[in-house]
């Protein structure tokens, strides 16, 4: 028999090594969640053109909700007049009523009338029109009115109806929109939430050495020249004003005079200059005087973006404009080319 040769210490550490590795394997195997990977992490530059994309989203609702608002506003306005012309032709037709069943009462108590007086006494005056013989108790001018004061109150009947049904239509509108803006307005959040959190975890990362000198700070530019005077006197005034709300903070819905979304501050800064224009882009647009080109804009006129008109800054001169951005953002002043706003220019308004 051969005598077999000893294991050599290199072979068995080898050994001992595997053994210990697969081990290691069997025990991570065992582990919850083994074998899953973990989905990749969003990027600040990932997340932020996220939050571009649904602040975009959450102005579109936001100017939806405003024009549902504007045509709520309308649409209780057009019950209002209706609900009083109602009240008006009843007082004038009651009052005619009255009179009727006055001179009938006195002719068929006095033996002049004869006839049904049921008819007259009645609640409506319809029954009284009706019974032609009846009308015999008025003179023709009486009979005329009476004739013209029924339709005037039955059409009056008739709008107020159509004016309440179309105010309570308006109202589901609105209700709806308002519910969309919020469903937006709250991606938002949720997306701003978690940017944070990655820039505060990137600027703990990267946060600087104290005992490191400091760069020294490059000379600054000098600030942009003032642009030309404008020859609309109210827009220029109207764009100074707009000037005294930079850094206030855009709140959706808002018109001032702490926040703003980007209509309410255009109709706020117009306000100013005694010139009235909707909290609407789509209204303020139509409200316009006149709709010069781009090349032709002057500090004062609006301008609108994208083809729903869901945008509205005020151009102030020198290729630049006044406005409300988004949520998270203030009123500032931005530079129309710089920041790629020219390419979605849809449309200017002039109202002066």
């Amino acid at each position: 028999m051969v005598a077999r040769d000893p294991e050599s210490p290199f072979r068995k550490r080898t050994r001992r090594q595997g053994v210990m590795v697969a081990a290691a394997l069997m025990v991570a195997a065992s582990l919850p969640g083994a074998g899953a990977i973990a989905a990749p992490q969003p990027s600040i530059k990932d997340l932020e053109k996220q939050l571009g994309k649904l602040n975009d989203k959450a102005e579109k609702a936001t100017e939806a909700f405003n024009g549902g608002r504007v045509r709520l506003d309308r649409a209780r306005a057009a019950k209002r007049r209706a609900d009083a012309d109602l009240r008006l032709s009843n007082r004038d037709l009651n009052r005619l009523l009255r009179r009727v069943r006055a001179m009938a009462a006195t002719q068929y108590m006095t033996g002049g009338g004869g006839g049904d007086m049921s008819v007259l006494m009645g609640d409506g005056p319809q029954q009284i029109i009706d019974r032609s013989a009846l009308l015999s108790h008025l003179d023709r001018n009486q009979a005329a009115l009476l004739k013209n004061l029924t339709i005037a109150q039955k059409r009056s009947s008739r709008w107020s109806r159509d004016a309440r049904a179309a105010a309570a239509n308006a109202d589901r509108t609105a209700s709806r929109l308002r519910g969309q803006k919020h469903d937006a307005q709250a991606a938002v959040d949720k997306v701003k939430v978690k940017l944070r959190e990655l820039r505060r975890e990137a600027a703990a990362r990267n946060k600087p050495d104290p005992t490191r000198p400091k760069p020294t700070p490059a000379p600054s530019k000098p600030s942009s020249p003032s642009p030309a005077p404008s020859t609309n006197d109210k827009g220029a005034a109207a764009v100074a004003a707009a000037k005294t709300q930079l850094g206030k903070p855009y709140v959706w819905g808002a018109d001032g005079p702490d926040s703003y979304d980007c209509s309410g501050l255009t109709m706020w800064a117009y306000k100013q200059v005694g010139i009235t224009i909707p909290h609407y882009t789509v209204d303020q647009y139509n409200a316009a005087k006149s709709h010069p080109s781009y090349s032709q804009a002057q500090p004062g006129d609006l301008i609108f973006f994208g083809s729903d008109m869901h945008h509205v800054g005020m151009y102030i001169g020198g290729g630049k404009m006044i406005h409300a951005p988004h949520t998270g953002d203030v009123v500032r002043i931005a530079d129309l080319a710089a920041e790629g706003y020219v390419s979605q220019i849809s449309g200017i308004g002039r109202y002066t």
